[in-house]
């Protein structure tokens, strides 16, 4: 028997990975879209973790039948097809015999038919799919987290690290009101709950059960302000509370346009007026047994800050004991060499322009040097394909090009067999002045128009010259998984 962890690398997977190995001997699949990212890397020292690159939309019933799982948890995304991809997943789990499923769900108060929040609409129709006498045989379980810290502290770990290299002190801008409380969650502590109750030979017991959780205090947007002063030593000038401007950057990341506002009244609905606190939103009772939520938001403040590489923040579990102000106003404090590759990707990101036929996916949110796009071209050549790049950023950036990799293995004469492109903006023509849509637009141009005439895979190119029907009739082959001339190919159609 084994457990699968769909979403393994993503904001609750990773603790639901590490915690389930220490609580289980049972086999576990770690599913992940890039199995070389930093987390999906950790999993491979866990003794009874096997990590696997493959997207959890496109499981089915012979591949959970295959691998003998009996026991599923999903962490889905919460774009515009969160529903038919999760759904499709949870009815796969039924009709392969699934025992016990554990799913994350949102903030209870977003979850019902008519929310402002249109993933609260969608949460509420799975629970409802679920709760159908048609999946009575298989046993499941909601969790409602809370909204999660990460979220909330990474404008202010990022603005840590620009004061830190820099000693810039921009305008810090903080999502939460200044004065009303919100119990933030640690996503940790929700994988460390859905662990347990993976590990639990009597999860019947939570069969259909929906628990909240919610973090162990209440912060509020001063609260931040606070952590933040006491971590970098000096104080904050200028602050935007309740900021908005995250919002536009979702786009980039697949979020269609007309679901933003709905994100912004998850904030003035709920947020901002205080429903988030642990008074309206607490821990369920079975949750405090299981294992009560313990991170504060300084704990997961001090942990963000140590991933995006923030110098000068000690691995603390308590900000405390930490003391940095009196160097600061001793004039003491050294400023290490200045690094502006993050703060130059954010740039690029909240600048990128993706149209419906793209999306990127960030494996770890918290590092923006490594992360995935998606093209699914809707003419061309290659249209209904679906193409998935991996893009690796150095801290050289941007006077060093991104190194980016297909990931399959397809027909194109700009792309050799092992994922290298020949596109001039990432060898000999790239230039500082150049940003990260320059790259995508190069991308999506490839297979628009196949350029025969600088090729790395030189065969293509001669096919592309000699007979274009025969080329592109070779290209429809070649995505669907058949070989070419001897040579087997990846099945790359959209699903």
């Amino acid at each position: 028997m084994s457990i699968l962890i769909a979403g393994s690398t993503g904001n609750t997977g990773e603790s639901t990975v590490k915690t389930l190995s220490q609580l289980s001997d049972a086999p576990i699949i770690a599913l992940t879209r890039s199995a070389t990212n930093p987390v999906a890397e950790s999993f491979k020292a866990l003794k009874n973790v096997q990590v696997v690159e493959k997207d959890w939309t496109t499981v089915d019933v012979d591949y959970l039948r295959q691998n003998d799982v009996k026991k599923v948890f999903i962490a889905s995304h919460n774009l515009s097809s969160q529903f038919t991809d999760e759904s499709m997943f949870l009815t796969a789990c039924l009709n392969a015999g699934i025992e016990y499923v554990v799913r994350i769900s949102t903030y209870v108060h977003f979850i019902a038919p008519a929310s402002p929040v249109y993933y609260g609409r969608t949460h509420w129709a799975l629970e409802e799919q679920l709760s159908t006498p048609e999946f009575a045989k298989m046993n499941w379980t909601s969790l409602r987290p809370n909204y999660f810290g990460n979220m909330f502290l990474f404008s202010s770990a990022l603005w840590l690290k620009q004061y830190k290299e820099t000693g810039m002190k921009d305008t810090l801008k903080v999502p939460l009101d200044e004065h009303e409380p919100a119990a933030l969650i640690d996503s940790d502590d929700v994988g460390v709950v859905a662990a347990h109750l993976l590990s639990d030979k009597n999860y019947s017991a939570h069969n259909q059960a929906k628990y909240v959780l919610a973090g162990p205090k209440n912060v509020t947007g001063r609260d931040i302000i606070d952590m933040v002063e006491h971590l970098a030593g000096t104080k904050v000038d200028k602050v935007e509370y309740r900021d908005t401007d995250w919002v536009n950057t979702l786009p980039s990341r697949g979020y269609s346009r007309n679901v933003l506002p709905s994100m912004v009244d998850c904030l003035q609905h709920f947020l901002w007026k205080g429903t988030a606190k642990v008074e309206g939103a607490g821990n369920s009772t079975q949750v405090n047994e299981i294992a009560t939520p313990k991170t504060t938001m300084d704990e997961n403040l001090a942990r963000l800050c140590k991933k995006l590489g923030v110098k000068g923040v000690a691995p603390l579990t308590r900000l405390e004991i930490w003391s940095m102000k009196k160097d600061a106003e001793n004039g003491q404090k050294k400023k290490p060499k200045t690094s502006a590759a993050q703060l130059r990707v954010q740039k690029d990101i909240t600048e990128l322009e993706l149209p419906s036929t793209m999306s990127t996916h960030f494996p770890n949110p918290a590092d923006l040097l490594n992360f995935e796009l998606t093209i699914k071209p809707d003419e061309g050549m290659y249209k209904n394909g679906c193409f998935k790049f991996t893009f690796n950023i150095s801290n050289n950036y941007p006077h060093e090009a991104p190194k980016v990799k297909l990931t399959q293995k397809i027909y194109h004469p700009n792309l050799d067999h092992q994922g290298n492109i020949c596109l001039n903006i990432l060898r000999e023509d790239w230039k500082p002045v150049l940003n990260l849509n320059a790259v995508v637009v190069g991308l999506q141009y490839l297979f628009l128009e196949p350029n025969a005439d600088d090729p790395l895979n030189k065969d293509a190119a001669k096919d592309l010259l000699n007979d274009r029907a025969q080329f592109k009739a070779w290209v429809r082959a070649s995505m669907a998984g058949k070989s070419v001339k001897g040579e087997p190919y990846d099945y790359v159609l959209a699903n």
